[in-house]
């Protein structure tokens, strides 16, 4: 993505080649940010602070009054005076005092000086006190229909749960030895921590595995799988990561956790067999909560975006109008928590039109403990998400959101009625065809320049085959965006829509394979993704790919003058294959990008090879994929060997001297040979 000039300065910077970004004047951008620490208070007069931190990006101190606005509750000053760019308040919300004290507080700050105006806002959420679980408590008795047929069993916390006494402790329960942790983990939470398979050993860093939010002890005895909401809804994928010895992350993506217990709600949503088999008294509002997945496709027709409506989940159509206070949150893929700001958004109608969209970016972490458990916001976490107070009635009861990456998300409303808190959530599959590999950086106003590379490795005609100018037939990259490989073109849909960039071919259809984006320069505080400087990711798409077909993905740091911290994905018909590199909410910070050198000599990481797998309807079934260890590890950039960065080498696949195994100019054997230390 290159900044928007002029025409006759666009053609001279083009002559230039990409040597380096021609810099301009820049006005000055004011820029103010709100938190609440903590976060979640109760609503009977537990205090919270506000830090409001204000910046200008001509470096000049950050000086003057900022306003703060609460839509309930009490402020202890309403106006701040910065000192060092910094200042603090307190925040109250009593609901003894204010009626409006309930699910959530929105809270503003507005930062005006001659140079513009600079706003921002936070959510502070609110626990009623009475409250048990995120139900309140009648006067009656207890309201419990029994134990379900397949009551969750836990295993002791433990950091690992493949250490010897969590399957002792299953095998005491009633599992089955097919279905305990061994060394590599079952894939469930046992110790029912929220994690699945933390600590357990795997093979090669970056593949991840299906994994589900229950313990082995709540399966189905006839199918082995999750029953009731956990179904669909406890069900993601976890990666393997880490450095001198691999492991499962835990961190189960997209997954969402059982109930601690059934609410008054329709539903099984402790996933023990049996219904509405609350510990609390059933007085409250009859719901009907989605238990089925939401499967979209990304780039939506931004004049028809998808629908999320919670009006549909109460039942009685005539007390829709007296619900409060909704709020709306939808957490993201491993790049919306690497990127400045979210690829997704969230719009108050279902055309996507700048005026109708909403939510801005905080942390947020799963409240398992809630019932059902629900994203609130939490500064320490590194899992990011859009939250939005959308306000009462039917006309805050639904938003449209609109995705641009395939991935597992979840939209969680959540709305009060009555006095009570009730909160649903959506698991949303977004799903395109064939092959995408996507990759994405910590980006700021230095303009780190990274290149997503994809090579084919059949059908090419070079006698030396490798990275960039070495064999451009084989090659899917910023200099050759689309190549001709003798596939089909695809649907326009597939490069079309809201927030696409990919471009469509003068005789119709879409370019197959395509590189949407090469990201150059961008403006890390721009948060519209459809915004010709938003900071996206580079992604590459083969919609079509043949019967067993290889392919290999490669990163290179072209221009910078730092480390650059990088993330990668692979999706095999828009479900998650590979996800390695840096991740805040994982901990992983391997492979590591120091020495940027253009295309001949800069750090390039040798991520993945796949192989593709398609039935006879020409449809693709699977992606068998191999991540690449080095042979001899860089401390520095590889950590240990199962990570592969090469730094000042030939971009041959096998390099003269470099003692692969194989032939120079040839094609690796193994995934062993790939890497040239």
């Amino acid at each position: 993505m290159r900044w928007p000039l002029p025409t006759v300065l666009l053609a001279v910077c083009l002559a230039c080649g990409r040597s380096g970004p021609v810099r301009f004047a820049e006005p000055v951008v004011l820029e103010v940010l709100l938190g609440a620490a903590p976060a979640v208070i109760d609503n009977a007069g537990q205090r919270t602070t506000l830090t409001v931190q204000a910046s200008r990006s001509d470096g000049a101190p950050a000086v003057g009054t900022v306003r703060l606005s609460a839509t309930a509750g009490r402020l202890a000053t309403e106006d701040v005076t910065l000192a060092a760019g910094q200042a603090t308040t307190t925040f109250t919300c009593d609901v003894a005092q204010d009626a409006r004290c309930r699910s959530a507080a929105l809270l503003a700050a507005r930062w005006e000086t001659r140079d513009g105006l600079a706003v921002a806002s936070t959510t502070v959420l609110l626990r009623e006190q009475s409250l048990d679980g995120g139900r309140a408590l009648s006067d009656t008795p207890e309201v419990d229909a029994g134990v379900g047929p397949l009551p969750r069993r836990c295993a002791e916390p433990a950091d690992t749960e493949c250490a010897g006494p969590v399957d002792e402790q299953l095998t005491a329960l009633g599992v089955p030895a097919s279905r305990l942790n061994g060394t590599s983990g079952n894939g469930f939470d046992d110790d029912c921590d929220g994690l699945a398979d933390e600590g357990c050993s795997c093979a090669s860093a970056g593949l991840t595995k299906a994994c589900t939010l229950v313990p082995a002890t709540q399966l189905s005895p006839s199918t082995g799988q999750p029953v009731g909401w956990c179904a669909a809804n406890a069900k993601g994928t976890v990666d393997c990561s880490g450095d001198r010895r691999l492991s499962w992350s835990g961190v189960c993506r997209g997954a969402q956790a059982p109930a601690q217990t059934d609410s008054c709600d329709l539903g099984d949503f402790d996933c023990d067999g049996l219904q509405r088999n609350s510990r609390c008294a059933c007085r409250t509002l009859a719901m009907r909560c989605p238990t089925e997945d939401l499967t979209l496709a990304p780039y939506p027709d931004p004049m028809n975006l998808p629908l999320v409506d919670g009006r549909e989940w109460i039942a009685d159509q005539a007390l829709r109008a007296r619900t409060r206070n909704w709020l709306w949150t939808v957490v993201g893929g491993d790049c919306d928590s690497v990127l400045p700001h979210p690829t997704f958004a969230m719009f108050r109608t279902r055309q996507a039109q700048p005026s109708a969209r909403t939510g801005l970016r905080y942390a947020v972490e799963l409240d398992r403990f809630s019932s059902p458990p629900r994203y609130v916001p939490q500064s320490s976490s590194g899992l990011m998400a859009l939250i939005a107070a959308t306000g009462d009635g039917l006309d805050g009861a639904f938003i449209s959101p609109a995705f641009a990456l395939s991935g597992d998300y979840v939209v969680q409303g959540q709305f009060e009625f009555e006095g009570q808190i009730y909160s649903c959530s959506q698991r949303v599959k977004v799903r395109a065809p064939g092959v995408r590999v996507e990759l994405c950086w910590q980006i700021d106003r230095e303009g780190l320049d990274v290149d997503l590379h994809f090579a084919r490795l059949q059908g090419t005609t070079c006698t030396t085959h490798g990275w960039g100018d070495v064999c451009r037939s084989g090659a899917c990259d910023y200099r050759q965006t689309s190549p001709i490989w003798g596939y089909a073109p695809s649907d326009t849909r597939a490069c079309t829509g809201w927030a696409a960039r990919g471009l469509t071919r003068p005789d119709g259809g879409c370019n197959n394979p395509r590189l949407d984006r090469d990201q150059i320069s961008c403006d890390p505080l721009e948060r519209d993704p459809t915004a010709s400087d938003f900071c996206g990711p580079e992604n590459i798409n083969l919609d079509n790919p043949r019967d067993g077909e290889r392919f290999v993905v490669g990163v290179n740091y072209f221009g910078g003058e730092r480390e650059v911290p990088v993330h990668a994905n692979v999706y095999c018909n828009g479900e998650r294959v590979v996800s390695m590199g840096f991740n805040p909410v994982t901990g992983s910070g391997f492979p590591r990008l120091l020495r940027a050198g253009g295309d001949s000599s800069g750090d390039f990481w040798t991520a993945a090879v796949l192989t593709t797998r398609v039935d006879s309807t020409q449809q693709l079934t699977s992606c068998f994929v191999e991540t690449i260890p080095s042979r001899t590890a860089d401390p520095l950039r590889d950590g240990s060997q199962a990570y592969c960065v090469d730094t000042g080498t030939s971009r041959a696949f096998v390099a003269v001297d470099a003692g692969q195994g194989d032939t120079p100019g040839s094609i690796p054997t193994a995934r062993e040979r790939w890497c040239k230390h």
